[in-house]
């Protein structure tokens, strides 16, 4: 495997290496702040040495064909630590086509937030394997061509046009094939349930974010009366919205009846799963029922039993601007 590039100002350097993984994220190296539901999630990953100057080179096979393109490294310095991506050919390849054919990149998508599948994601869904893609939620959070096709959040995508689905990488190189108005075959399981859609795919929203000044999120924010009660089972503890961050986040009417999760425990089950200020909306299994107290967080838990796993619908990080709350699916297993 070979790097070329211009590292350092050291002009067509050569480096060599072999192919460490595929099928990598790097969201925290081209998507630090881990918010963009279309971030590449399928990198090369080698440890042929590449630095700042390497980016946009190519990286070869011992045939000498392109393979990739060098694109950014994992390092605490800046400089070479052993970490490498680059963006795959054939991806690179058809934003090449779409740009000379019709002037713009025609990203075709199935309209969802997707995570991947945990060993407790796959208790909870009732699969018999760890494997496919997690719906968290929808973009745009209304409409979807997934929400149309009957889609729902917590759904695990197993199959797309027949072929399976072990991670959200083998997805998106699959819908990466086809192009906006082609119609996917998903096979979904709905915890333990199996289920078959067609998408519609079309091509990402544009991003109109503006300031909100609807009569719902401009409403004088009222003083909420303090619950802190905590929930030893997740080793959370849980209160209304506070008042202030509701003024702050702008939140949409529909997210502010959810429970805020003022503390987590660093030895809890729910440690790093959940974390302070999510907004917990939604239990989604073992049943289904809405969370608005801490009394309804309680009931969700109380027939758990050691090593059961509980599944909620969270919403975290609202934007001000349009107080919208990403959503995402939570999965705790209960020690």
């Amino acid at each position: 495997m070979l790097a070329i590039g211009n590292p350092l100002t050291l002009d067509f350097t050569v480096t060599a290496g072999i192919v460490s993984a595929k099928g990598r994220k790097a969201q925290g190296l081209l998507n630090p702040n881990g918010q963009n539901p279309y971030a590449i999630t399928d990198y090369i990953q080698t440890d042929a040495a590449i630095n700042p100057g390497n980016s946009g080179g190519p990286l070869l096979n011992i045939r000498g064909e392109v393979i990739g393109i060098n694109s950014a490294i994992a390092s605490g310095t800046g400089r070479y630590e052993g970490y490498g991506f680059a963006i795959p050919i054939t991806l690179a390849k058809q934003v090449m086509d779409d740009l000379v054919k019709y002037g713009k990149v025609r990203r075709a998508v199935v309209g969802v937030v997707l995570g991947e599948v945990s060993p407790a994601d796959a208790k909870a869904a009732r699969l018999s394997q760890v494997g496919g893609a997690l719906v968290g939620d929808f973009n745009p959070p209304k409409d979807s061509p997934a929400e149309r096709a009957g889609i729902l959040i917590g759904d695990v995508i197993v199959t797309a046009d027949g072929k399976p689905v072990d991670q959200v990488s083998t997805l998106q190189r699959i819908i990466r094939g086809h192009k906006p108005g082609d119609v996917v075959d998903l096979e979904v399981i709905r915890y333990g349930e199996k289920k078959d859609f067609k998408v519609k795919l079309a091509e990402p929203p544009t991003d109109t974010k503006v300031a909100a000044n609807d009569e719902e999120n401009s409403a004088p924010v009222r003083p909420t009366a303090s619950t802190g009660r905590q929930n030893d089972k997740l080793g959370i503890t849980v209160d209304a919205i506070p008042a202030d961050f509701l003024q702050e986040s702008r939140l949409q009417q529909q997210y502010r009846s959810g429970l805020y999760v003022s503390a987590v425990s660093g030895r809890g089950p729910a440690f790093r799963s959940l974390f302070q200020s999510d907004i917990i909306l939604k239990e989604m299994a073992p049943s289904q029922r809405d969370i608005h107290t801490a009394e309804d967080l309680q009931a969700a838990v109380a027939p758990l039993k050691s090593g059961d796993v509980v599944q909620f619908k969270v919403c975290a990080n609202p934007d001000p601007r349009v107080g919208s709350c990403p959503t995402r699916i939570v999965t705790i297993q209960v020690q």
